[in-house]
């Protein structure tokens, strides 16, 4: 297989879609997959999967494995059925494919698709969390809600993790995927800090594509986005970011001022994430890397 697929995998709301869609703008780059792909990885439906191979080894594991899959997984039957619906896609050379599930199977898409280029994005853990948490309050255009009080990507033994205080179970999950996601960096192409590609969107997906190429890529204009970090303490709208890009014909500028129909956290919540995920976002950081001349920290 040419190495033309770019996976992007992440926790939800840790940076994936403002990086898929801002990689969408290189014409190198097309998006042969309807939504996330759910069909293409057998993820559906897509809470407690069902379909060939994702949602067998689900099934198989009565849940308890979560969304997370090994190597191992990449049996001889999986490969070929993996590689024939990729070879069946249609597009420019690089073929895009942005499934946050697929964070807790790194290692598995590595044995797949030996020659992919996998982008994993990280997000700080507080943000993260306030963001995960407006998936538990019922609210127009909110899309799925939670299913056995879980939403989003499910660690391995995800079911001990819940909580009725939903912020100390998002900060568990940011815990548990990451983590995992830690273990499976050597297969991981580059590591994308949220802050830093709101900075700099254009020379990240720039070195993301003439790494998955190698070959130069002229970057388009695409200028620093606004990030959302500073929401939880401020408070901030209830609906999706992803609902602003779909009203506004796909725009990536957030209106500057929104009213807020989500409280901030308060300084005891704050600390309670951080006491549960700052070890793992310090080491996490220590793999940092800055773009070449740049001065990201």
């Amino acid at each position: 297989m040419a190495r033309n697929a770019l996976f992007i995998v992440g926790l939800q709301k840790s940076g994936t879609t403002p990086l898929n869609r801002c990689l969408q703008a290189f014409p190198e780059v097309s998006h042969p997959f309807r939504s996330e792909g759910n069909d293409f990885w057998g993820n559906e439906p897509p809470f407690a999967p069902a379909g060939f191979p994702a949602g067998h080894f689900y099934q198989q594991a009565g849940g308890e494995r979560g969304h997370c899959l090994d190597a191992a997984d990449a049996t001889a039957e999986v490969r070929a059925v993996m590689q024939e619906r990729f070879a069946a896609l249609a597009g420019a050379p690089v073929l895009l494919n942005k499934n946050p599930y697929n964070v807790c199977r790194v290692g598995w898409l590595r044995a797949i698709f030996p020659e992919a280029c996998i982008v994993a994005c990280v997000r700080e853990p507080v943000a993260n969390c306030y963001s995960l948490l407006k998936k538990f309050v019922p609210h127009k255009g909110r899309g799925l809600a939670p299913e056995e009080g879980w939403w989003g990507v499910k660690p391995a033994r995800w079911k001990s993790l819940r909580d009725e205080h939903k912020l100390l179970q998002c900060a568990r999950q940011w815990q548990a995927v990451n983590e995992r996601l830690l273990h499976s960096l050597a297969d991981v192409d580059h590591l994308v800090f949220y802050d830093d590609f709101c900075r700099e969107p254009a020379r990240w997906c720039q070195l993301i594509l003439e790494g998955c190429l190698d070959a130069p890529v002229a970057a388009p204009a695409l200028p620093p986005l606004r990030s959302c970090d500073d929401e939880f303490r401020r408070g901030s709208r209830l609906r999706s970011k992803n609902r602003y890009f779909s009203e506004s014909g796909g725009s990536l500028a957030l209106p500057e001022e929104e009213e807020a129909e989500f409280p901030p956290l308060s300084a005891a919540q704050v600390e309670a994430v951080r006491a549960a995920t700052g070890r793992l976002w310090e080491e996490l950081r220590g793999r940092r890397r800055a773009l070449p001349g740049a001065g990201n920290p």
